[in-house]
């Protein structure tokens, strides 16, 4: 279900049924001073899908963000953009049925046929290593969902004649998944192929491997404590950990925790395993930067305008002043002032000129599996008066205030970021048949907001009636930054579409986020 809810202003469900939905998004607290808006982007049937995605920061005027002291290139070092396509969604059975032509068995299968029957053809290496990394992709997204899945529904692990019987059921595929990746690896050793292959396959197995392990004992540790769990389920939910652990063992013991140790080499080999795996699914965004190239044109003109007056002013300088050599000196200075502040006043509008025409940053997006240009961005970042703010973005807003004077009581300084972004739908569907959605990531780093932060603590002082004395109390000082997430999709005809809004409220203290809040939209 999508965590954006649509604005009631228009039927536009009714209006556009093909339309795009947003599933399965979310905004998050990454760490101390991150938080993660992920939103999945649904292709629509059309020759160039265009969305754009507006998120309006509402920060406390106490924080001192203003423009004087928070510039744009700020804004963009503490922005981390990313896009990559979604995880294909193929159920084990489907991933171990031979006769799947999606499923990446079935693709390795071919291409290692080919090897085998003597061709040489590089395309053969890195389809495989490719289809390596969607295989461990694939294999994780499947277990954790449906493993979150029975969790978030109990009702669904039993059937009318056994307890827990889809769990068991589940854990009966995950086995013969173990079974096919044990004959994998033989069958890697046996093909002559080359070692960087062989290690592309290790790196897929050491994750597979440690992803299983690790739903797995989430399953158990939610379930131990259920009624016949313990009899039914989990002897072989730990006999596939223990045959995982045995696994890794005997190929390389770099993603081993122990409970006596630091573990370093654990979170360092997973970051490793991790990228390697999903390098697969990002799209690689380079930067296009037409604005400095306008500007740096804008700035030749404005030196060749100040230039042409100030040769023009020292021929008449020369024609009224050639006797008074004192008076041609000092008018020549003049000239040269003027000259150097005609020219900043050129530069200064051309400067402004440009930044109504030309976005902040313009990116091409390329596919990582083809290389293929498949589209592009563009985005903006503005300070805006309270007055140029959207009336639905401000209802948004006011929607949790408790009084009318809230707004007066906490003054808030408005930041709008704007990403537009561009997509060729065919350039996508011509390699991708199991890509239909696209995750794009924004994660952003609030460390500048806290810089004149309060302490995070401050002590007040109230009258105990236990005690009968005046007694100093902790209170939490906290910051509400209200972020609006408004994102909204183009037809075909480049009509606007289907229009989302979201709401999140990050609470915040000097020392980094403390937590994050969805809260109700209404427009």
């Amino acid at each position: 279900m999508s965590i954006l809810k649509k604005g009631p202003v228009k039927e536009l469900e009714n209006n556009y049924p093909d339309s795009h939905i947003l599933e399965d998004s979310s905004v998050e607290k990454h760490d101390l001073y991150n938080f993660e808006a992920k939103m999945d982007y649904q292709l629509q049937n059309i020759p160039v899908n265009r969305y754009e995605l507006g998120l309006y920061f509402f920060i406390p005027r106490s924080l001192q963000i203003n423009p004087t002291n928070y510039s744009r290139e700020t804004f963009y070092t503490d922005l981390n953009n990313y896009m990559r396509f979604k995880t294909p969604q193929i159920a084990l059975s489907g991933l171990m049925n031979e006769k799947n032509e999606r499923s990446p068995f079935t693709k390795i299968n071919a291409h290692l046929e080919n090897i085998t029957n003597g061709s040489k053809n590089p395309h053969n290496y890195k389809k495989i290593v490719d289809e390596l990394k969607v295989l461990g992709c694939v294999v994780n997204v499947c277990i954790r969902d449906q493993i979150q899945y029975f969790i978030e529904n109990p009702e669904s692990l039993h059937n009318e004649e056994e307890d827990y019987h889809h769990l068991m059921a589940f854990l009966d595929q995950i086995e013969l998944l173990q079974e096919k990746m044990k004959k994998y690896a033989q069958e890697f050793i046996l093909v002559q192929i080359p070692g960087n292959l062989q290690e592309a396959f290790r790196f897929s197995d050491i994750y597979i491997s440690s992803q299983i392990e690790k739903h797995i004992l989430t399953a158990i540790k939610k379930f131990q404590s259920q009624p016949r769990f313990d009899e039914t389920c989990k002897p072989l939910a730990l006999r596939l950990v223990s045959n995982e652990k045995k696994h890794r063992e005997l190929i390389d013991n770099s993603l081993e925790i122990s409970k006596d140790s630091s573990n370093e080499k654990y979170s360092y080999w997973n970051g490793i395993l991790k990228k390697f795996i999903q390098s697969i699914l990002y799209l690689d965004i380079r930067p296009r930067d037409k604005k400095s190239k306008a500007l740096s044109a804008l700035y030749s003109f404005a030196a060749g305008i100040a230039m042409f007056f100030s040769i023009l002013l020292g021929f008449l300088i020369v024609d009224h002043y050639e006797q008074k050599p004192y008076a041609y000196i000092s008018a020549l200075i003049i000239v040269y002032i003027l000259k150097d502040k005609l020219k900043d006043s050129i530069r200064n509008a051309s400067t402004r000129i440009i930044a109504k025409v030309f976005p902040d940053r313009r990116f091409e997006v390329h596919d990582g599996f083809t290389d293929n240009k498949i589209g592009t961005t563009k985005e903006t970042v503005r300070f805006l008066e309270w007055g140029q703010i959207p009336a639905e973005i401000v209802n948004i807003r006011e929607a949790t205030n408790k009084t009318t004077l809230e707004r007066t009581g906490k003054p808030e300084i408005i930041l709008r970021y704007v990403k537009n972004v561009m997509l060729k739908t065919k350039s996508i569907q011509e390699y991708h048949s199991r890509h239909g959605d696209i995750n794009d990531i924004i994660r952003f780093n609030i460390r500048h907001f806290l810089q004149y932060a309060d302490d995070s603590v401050q002590n007040e002082n109230i009258w105990d009636e236990d005690s009968q004395k005046i007694i100093s109390v902790p209170c939490s000082k906290v910051y509400h930054i209200n972020v609006i997430f408004k994102i909204r999709s183009f037809t075909k005809s480049d009509k606007e579409g289907a229009v989302y809004y979201k709401k999140v409220r990050v609470i915040l203290d000097q020392n980094g986020i403390k937590r994050i809040m969805t809260l109700d939209t209404k427009v």
